[in-house]
């Protein structure tokens, strides 16, 4: 079964602010970690919309974060335990900067930078065994967040 999570980080941003942009509501409800759902997140100096679960993933998208790109950088991450597919792209200005995809869904492969990934991007998919990690890593050292570990979390409800 695995993970099946995708999440948008928006520099600069309040998690209400984001929460708003993308037309959910705070439930008001905390999490100590992720659970199946929507959900909000703050690590410092960013604003994270997370979707967790296979009904839900679908729901936090590539489009609003390419949208939302047009006013403040943003991180989008989307990974699929069971087709071991993961990604993490880089957005300002409304276009893709940089991204690093590691499709492993017929086995070990390297991971695919294209665009101009910052020298921690070329540095970790260079040193990291599992290619499939990377974009996870990536995430974490970026952003500050990783679906996988434990982060205070507020569900959300449309």
């Amino acid at each position: 079964m695995g993970f099946h999570v995708s999440w948008i980080a928006a520099r600069g941003w309040t998690a209400e602010e984001l929460v708003a942009e993308t037309r959910w509501e705070l439930s008001g409800e905390q999490e100590r970690c992720l659970n199946v759902g929507v959900f909000a997140a703050s690590p410092p100096g960013w604003a994270l919309l997370v979707g967790d679960g296979v009904r839900y993933q679908p729901l936090v998208a590539y489009a609003d974060a390419l949208a939302l790109s047009e006013r403040t950088e943003v991180v989008f991450f989307a990974t699929d335990d069971t087709t071991m597919i993961s990604v993490l792209t880089f957005l300002r200005g409304g276009e893709t900067v940089w991204t690093a995809l590691a499709d492993c869904s017929e086995g070990p492969a390297p991971v695919a930078l294209t665009g101009a990934p910052p020298a921690r991007a070329l540095q970790l998919a260079a040193e990291t065994e599992d290619s499939y990690e990377v974009p996870a890593l990536l995430g974490e050292a970026l952003v500050g967040f990783r679906h996988d570990r434990h982060h205070p979390v507020t569900l959300l409800h449309r």
